[in-house]
């Protein structure tokens, strides 16, 4: 019964129970709210870097139909130098796209729309886990660091991104998967593990990443549960199964992919020595963490030369190893303990380490979205530091009111720079040439993103000259910003026979400096022996210059190295033409019509 208060009126005592089930209302919708606030702003976003890997291609836009088969086929099929490139194995992610495509065509504003919601579930999921995990601490812990890890702005590439939505997909599963684990180790019900399983292997189909929890997951049941020996076997020896079975099945009917590591996009690829690795994988480390703890500048791509090659005569490899080893030494130190410090620090390590670069190379040699999943032990660590600051133990259900409020302010004064910094990081983003040219004024030193920025900003010039006219005369300004950015890519990298043979079509297009464009070309083969583009080039260039011996011989050796290519069979009927050559003028248009009849055909098929 209530008691009566003063005046006879009865004063309603709410059930302490009934007043936390209110708040979680309450912290729910927060987070839901919170991830429209950071990223509502990404609706209105285009399509933009990588996206086409996923979005608004030949086969997405098949629907719904073409679902079976994306199971039976890798994840990228697409043509670079005019040849195939092919990695991956990814079905999930391009299936979500395929079904957006049925239900609302080539639509970039739902597919962001989908990627918050993605997003918000991912927080609110990963926040019932916390409360699950920290059930003996207070009861804000929880949301504290779902806050944190919400607001970090190097998530804005995963969420931002719709080719990302392969991490947001594979992180879900994750944290899905240890639900079920959690679930199962509690209720000691078989099925849930399986389903748990299950899940693992969808995150697993959405990309590999996910692998990084393999050492999570019995780091999470030794702090957490109290799991019977049999139940810890079954969920590790169950996820490595999994994983065996996802990463090796496949292999039995997809075909071969494709995709080497150039030098440019991983030079570590091409490095024997494992100390150097090493060395610079400890810069990498120290690279990541200081953009956890400051995170800008964001750029799109990275490569080489952003995070030099280094060895052990760098001082930073050393600043780098003391912080790691004191961190790996704090963990350890309190881990018999079952500390929330030694639980994050563990989490932080065992997810960046995969990114480190010294046993497995990545694209690019970082990435902000490489960040992702570490920045969910980042983030636990800072919710515990926030709650010390004010000598307080996030473990203890009694904090002062006072002091609860003291660790919201820090928080919110933590959260109002990262919000603002993510919501105008959406904005760069907006689309490809948006994204490029926001974050190429910190990229002055990697060649291939000097070298990305400029084939963009050559289509964007091409589309330009065909709605304002060839003469106008911004587009002088627009060649000149190209070839400072060629230059730039060549100076970093000389061995980039790619941007000398793109300098070389721009003398082409927008000098008729034929003589220039010959020794970029040249120099292209010089580097890259059977590089088509090149050979095409040249012989191009022979044609203008009337010399014809030449041109044909460049055409017949891009027709021999790509039997397919329409362009060199016209451009050799039209040089017999120049020379008089009827027969063999004949010969060429014959070999060139019968040719675009059958790459009709393959296009009509899907094979292109």
């Amino acid at each position: 019964m209530g008691k009566k208060a003063a005046g006879g009126k009865k004063q309603v005592v709410e059930n302490p129970a009934e007043k936390l089930k209110k708040m979680n209302r309450w912290f729910i919708g927060i987070i839901v709210a919170f991830a429209f606030v950071l990223y509502g702003n990404t609706i209105g976003n285009d399509y933009s870097f990588d996206d086409i890997y996923v979005t608004n291609n030949r086969d997405i836009q098949q629907g719904i139909s073409i679902i079976p088969k994306l199971f039976i086929s890798l994840y990228a099929n697409m043509y670079e130098d005019g040849k195939p490139l092919t990695f991956g194995y990814r079905p999930i992610v391009k299936t979500t796209f395929a079904l957006e495509y049925s239900a609302f065509g080539p639509n970039p504003h739902i597919s962001h729309f989908i990627n918050i919601l993605l997003y918000a579930f991912t927080c609110l999921l990963l926040f019932l886990i916390l409360k699950r995990l920290f059930k003996d601490y207070h009861y804000l812990f929880p949301l504290v660091v779902t806050l944190l890890f919400m607001a970090h702005p190097s998530h804005t590439e995963v969420v931002s991104s719709l080719k990302n939505r392969d991490e947001l997909l594979s992180f879900l599963g994750a944290i899905g998967s240890l639900f079920l684990f959690l679930l199962y180790i509690e209720k000691e019900k078989l099925y849930l593990g399986y389903i748990g399983l299950l899940i693992f292997l969808l995150a697993y189909l959405s990309k590999p990443t996910v692998t990084v929890f393999l050492p999570i997951y019995p780091v999470i049941l030794y702090f957490f549960t109290k799991p019977k020996t049999g139940q810890v076997l079954f969920v590790i020896l169950g996820v490595l199964v999994v994983i065996y079975l996802a990463n090796f099945m496949p292999r039995l009917f997809l075909p071969r992919p494709n995709r080497p590591i150039q030098f440019i996009e991983n030079p570590l690829s091409y490095e024997d020595s494992f100390w150097v690795k090493a060395s610079t994988g400890l810069t990498i480390l120290l690279f990541y963490l200081k953009m956890l703890i400051y995170p800008h500048p964001l750029r799109f791509y990275y490569g080489f030369n952003t995070i030099p090659i280094v060895d052990w005569g760098n001082p930073w490899v050393y600043v780098s190893l003391l912080i790691h080893i004191a961190l790996f030494g704090l963990a350890i130190w309190k881990i018999r303990e079952k500390h929330i410090l030694s639980f994050g620090i563990l989490i932080y390590l065992l997810a960046i380490a995969t990114f480190s670069n010294v046993f497995k190379q990545a694209m690019g040699i970082v990435a902000d979205r490489f960040m992702y999943f570490p920045s969910l032990g980042f983030s636990i660590i800072i919710a515990y530091i926030l709650f010390k600051v004010f000598k307080q133990e996030p473990n203890s259900k009694s904090i002062l009111p006072s002091s609860i409020t003291k660790v919201f302010v820090l928080l919110i004064i933590i959260l109002i720079p990262y919000t603002a910094r993510t919501v105008v990081r959406n904005k760069d983003w907006k689309d490809q040439a948006t994204l490029l040219k926001h974050d190429i004024q910190y990229l002055e030193t990697s060649a291939k993103a000097n070298f990305i920025y400029a084939g963009t900003m050559k289509g964007e010039l091409m589309r330009s000259i065909r709605e304002l006219g060839p003469n106008d005369p911004r587009h002088r300004k627009a060649v000149d910003d190209i070839l400072t950015h060629l230059g730039l890519a060549i100076s970093t990298y000389p061995d980039y026979y790619q941007a000398y043979e793109m300098r070389g079509s721009i003398y082409i297009t927008f000098f008729k400096e034929y003589d220039k464009a010959i020794v970029d070309f040249n120099k292209s083969l010089e580097l890259k022996p059977r590089y088509i583009p090149a050979f095409f080039g040249l012989g191009f260039c022979y044609q203008q210059k009337k010399e014809f011996d030449k041109a044909i011989y460049n055409f017949e050796k891009t027709i021999e190295y790509d039997s397919d290519h329409l362009q060199a069979h016209k451009s050799l009927f039209k040089v017999y033409q120049e020379m008089g050559n009827v027969e063999k003028a004949n010969y060429w248009g014959k070999k060139a019509e019968d040719l675009k009849i059958v790459l009709d055909g393959k296009m009509a098929r899907g094979e292109l």
